[in-house]
């Protein structure tokens, strides 16, 4: 009786409490029976408002606050049921699309008729293309950097920049780290590396910088490109070889060229951002003062746009030679087709000084491009 009463009160006074005692209030001066009665009394509270919460529930309310969770899970069940029943545990042949012949049949028509053809005085096709890039970029870098620059001038000219850019700390650590790669006997090889590197990067830039501009003048460009980027980011690495191998057979051009691919979403997304987050203020004062759509880009918007852009402009160097590898195994030249050779035969070694030598100019150009990017943006704030 007192154990009920003691529940069923959800405000314990003094005197309610006093009321459910079990033993007499004369031997509350007993220690022993003071800590029972204190146990007890919370004991009841406990149970009141557990009761009080169940007292409270409602069935209905919780349905209709659940009712998405509930249909979910007959739906759920449902189609479990019938699943077994009806033997669904495959995916239908029947429903399946078939894309590999048409997709088949669209890359051999770019090859064969995409490979040479005359427009006007003009020979154009992916075989001219890569007759350009070899003889008029890749062969006249390689003969700069192998020929005409001396190994020592190189290292220096890289120190001295690193010092305009960041100070003597970058500068030293930047020839020493390209020292250790002659002492790899990777130099040449780097050499060759850098030259496909500067010139997936033109492509990148050229392609990237004017679409991150479009994409930051008008919002339906954005939502077009958006995807299109989402696509080319997710989309594993060596799936870029796949069309570039059937337009331009194998060498350093499809190397370069799935480089450039994987390496355009970072350069127009920071491009465009930079742009879009320009000074609202800077902006109208330059609206403010006359000036056209074209002097507010090129005076206004790109230099406040800048930091962003050279962050861009680093990613897309960092993902060009995370490419180096990948090309090296459809015939680009350099430390990549080294490190493909090292794994092919089997040389551990071979491998891992062609590794070492990507890592160390990754990371200088990283440095030299960081520290360019954090010198702009003090310039812009000024």
């Amino acid at each position: 009786d007192r154990l009920s009463e003691a529940i069923s009160v959800r405000n314990r006074t003094g005197a309610v409490v006093e009321n459910g005692r079990l033993f007499p209030k004369s031997w509350q001066t007993y220690q022993i029976i003071a800590r029972l009665e204190a146990g007890l009394d919370w004991l009841y509270q406990s149970c009141g408002k557990l009761l009080a919460r169940l007292a409270a529930f409602s069935r209905s309310d919780f349905v209709t606050r659940h009712a998405y969770l509930f249909a979910s899970l007959i739906l759920l069940g449902t189609l479990l049921w019938l699943g077994r029943a009806l033997d669904w545990t495959t995916f239908p042949t029947a429903w399946q699309l078939n894309l590999q012949d048409p997709v088949d049949t669209a890359v051999l028509w770019l090859r064969d008729n995409l490979f040479e053809f005359e427009a006007g005085p003009f020979l154009l096709g992916t075989r001219p293309f890569s007759n350009f890039v070899i003889l008029k970029l890749l062969d006249p870098l390689d003969a700069f950097f192998q020929e005409f620059l001396s190994w020592p001038a190189l290292i220096l000219g890289v120190a001295l920049l690193a010092y305009w850019v960041s100070g003597w700390r970058l500068a030293l650590g930047g020839a020493v780290v390209l020292f250790c790669v002659g002492l790899l006997g990777m130099w040449e090889l780097a050499l060759v590396t850098l030259s496909q590197t500067i010139v997936a990067v033109f492509f990148s830039l050229v392609i990237a910088l004017p679409l991150g501009v479009w994409a930051a003048k008008s919002d339906v460009v954005t939502a077009v490109l958006r995807p299109i980027l989402d696509f080319l980011q997710t989309i594993p690495a060596f799936v870029y070889l796949v069309p570039v191998v059937m337009l331009f057979n194998v060498g350093r051009v499809p190397g370069i060229m799935a480089s450039v691919l994987y390496a355009l979403p970072p350069a127009i997304r920071l491009t465009n951002l930079g742009i879009r987050q320009a000074s609202p203020e800077a902006v109208e004062a330059a609206l403010a003062f006359g000036s056209t759509s074209r002097q507010l880009l090129f005076k206004v918007q790109l230099p406040l746009a800048l930091p962003s852009i050279m962050t861009g402009i680093n990613q897309t160097v960092m993902m060009v030679l995370a490419m180096v590898v990948v090309a090296g195994m459809v015939g680009g030249a350099g430390l990549g087709l080294e490190a493909v050779n090292g794994l092919a035969r089997n040389q551990l070694g071979q491998g891992i000084e062609a590794g070492l030598a990507i890592v160390i100019l990754a990371v200088v150009i990283d440095r030299l491009l960081l520290a360019g990017a954090a010198r702009s943006s003090v310039k812009s704030e000024k």
